[in-house]
């Protein structure tokens, strides 16, 4: 399962904990869902790729993940508070919604519209400074086993759902659960809150969350397949698909064109994966596990929304050299790399100059690493659907 880091601050922290849901937002509050506000007209292409973002970061989380809030310093250190699970919305099989009654519902100081419920899970009432988390070196023997999915995080910031890889989740768990000598928080009240004064998380009377009216599915398709028909920059539209639909079967040609075999279930999601302390990112990664194989799968996946060029393969072998340094060594994964592209013509052709590199990038790393060949993906709109071959 994946681990999601939640920012937050004192004021929406409380909430979060006596309401039991998470968010990111901004304040621009524009919906991209199925329905009449899926098409402004008014928004610039810089600010409708960040909110993408936002919903691909939503997207990305299955119920029965795990959430961690990092609490951002102010007068109290922050820290780093645990352990809850993101739940399934109650009238649907989704977990990721937006709450049309108001982007501050319920008495927020900030405007977030994408959300998830939540539920308790293991809860610890004192956090793990940020200084201990990532700074504290004690007990590492390697660099690379260093937090560096936060100290990224924290370098370029603008992230509010940051999700941290399975290694990560387990160290900063384990530092967490030390912190309070094992002893979890159980609330005889039947919830929680946080109290500014101790700096901890504390019992507190559950509030409930009107889920009553006004909830919608976050749901990009739409103005991914409009920007598409318009040949209109959709790169962040298409990772928010993918985070959103890969698995659940909701996609077939997804599935069966990403996935090399059926019998693999995901047990990480993450998107924007940062692999530098550059801007390189990785559009989609994904974690899988076949009962008939001892490592895991590990999908790298680069997004284009144009057709396939020789430099896009290029761009790849940085992601493979900071996943061999850094990921490999902690947990131990065959590297899948993919590329995902856009395609007019069927059946798929891949050009001749594509094939050549393709040859040639696969041929640096056999025998280096535990890899498969580079996978070629194209993708196309088909009566109103987006297909996958």
């Amino acid at each position: 399962m994946t681990t999601h880091i939640l920012i937050v601050d004192k004021s929406t922290f409380k909430k979060h904990l006596e309401y039991m849901f998470i968010g990111t937002g901004t304040k621009k509050s524009f919906q991209f869902n199925n329905d009449k506000k899926s098409y402004p007209t008014t928004i610039h292409p810089s600010t409708e790729r960040n909110i993408a973002g936002l919903i691909a970061d939503c997207n990305r989380m299955r119920e029965g993940d795990n959430v961690i809030f990092y609490l951002q310093q102010s007068g109290n250190i922050g820290g780093f508070f645990g352990i809850f699970k993101v739940k399934k919305f109650p009238s649907g099989n989704f977990v990721s919604f937006t709450d049309y009654k108001s982007d501050t519902y319920p008495s927020l100081t900030k405007e977030i519209q994408y959300r998830a419920l939540i539920e308790p899970y293991k809860v610890y009432s004192e956090g793990v400074s940020e200084w201990e988390a990532l700074d504290d070196i004690r007990g590492i023997s390697c660099p690379c086993q260093m937090l560096w999915s936060l100290i990224y995080r924290k370098l370029k910031g603008n992230r509010g759902n940051t999700m941290i890889t399975l290694y990560e989740a387990d160290r900063l768990i384990n530092l967490i659960v030390a912190k309070n000598k094992g002893k979890k928080l159980n609330s005889v009240v039947g919830g929680y809150s946080y109290d500014e004064t101790s700096n901890k998380i504390v019992p507190h009377t559950p509030a409930v969350y009107d889920i009553s009216t006004g909830c919608v599915q976050l749901d990009i398709s739409k103005r991914l397949i409009y920007k598409y028909n318009n040949n209109q920059a959709h790169e962040t539209h298409l990772q928010s698909f993918i985070t959103n639909n890969i698995g659940k079967g909701t996609c077939a040609s997804l599935d069966s064109t990403l996935i090399n075999n059926a019998d693999e279930t995901i047990n990480w999601i993450g998107n924007e994966v940062s692999c530098g302390v550059g801007m390189q990112r990785m559009d989609v990664v994904l974690s899988t596990k076949s009962p008939e194989e001892e490592l895991n799968n590990l999908y790298v996946i680069e997004l284009k929304c144009v057709p396939i060029e020789i430099e896009h393969i290029k761009q790849m072998n940085r992601y493979m050299d900071w996943l061999s340094q850094y990921y490999i060594p902690n947990l131990p994964s065959k590297i899948i790399p993919v590329l995902i592209a856009l395609g007019k013509s069927t059946p798929k052709t891949i050009p001749a100059p594509i094939l050549n590199m393709k040859q040639s990038f696969d041929s640096q790393y056999f025998g280096c690493i535990n890899y498969s060949p580079l996978k070629i993906i194209y993708y196309r709109v088909d009566n109103g659907n987006l297909i996958f071959y």
